[in-house]
């Protein structure tokens, strides 16, 4: 990014050329493909201590709020075998790979 930044480009469009040349380059593309956006807005904007820690605990919810589903499906597939469903209809009811619903 300083790169362009020296290039004379403004701070936005400097981002916005480093994103874009990572993403050509398979720099951190899978990343960028999901977060991009978020990217350039923590490149472009000036944060205070305030919104950062509003991010940080908006991304500590939804991670706990994924785990806790993974552990309800992971449940649910533990009840299913249980009460003597097929491993292949556990695995069509709640998308786990039938090697994760073998260890359970």
């Amino acid at each position: 990014m300083q790169k362009y930044i020296d290039e004379g480009f403004s701070l936005e469009k400097a981002a916005e050329l480093a994103a874009d040349y990572c993403l050509k380059h398979d720099i951190l593309k899978e990343f960028l493909d999901k977060h991009l956006e978020e990217v350039k807005n923590m490149l472009t904007k000036e944060w205070s201590l305030e919104e950062a820690q509003e991010v940080w605990f908006e991304e500590g919810m939804e991670k706990g709020i994924e785990k806790g589903m993974e552990k309800g499906i992971e449940q649910t597939a533990r009840n299913m075998l249980n009460k003597g469903f097929e491993l292949e209809v556990i695995a069509a009811i709640t998308g786990l790979n039938l090697e994760v619903i073998k260890k359970l």
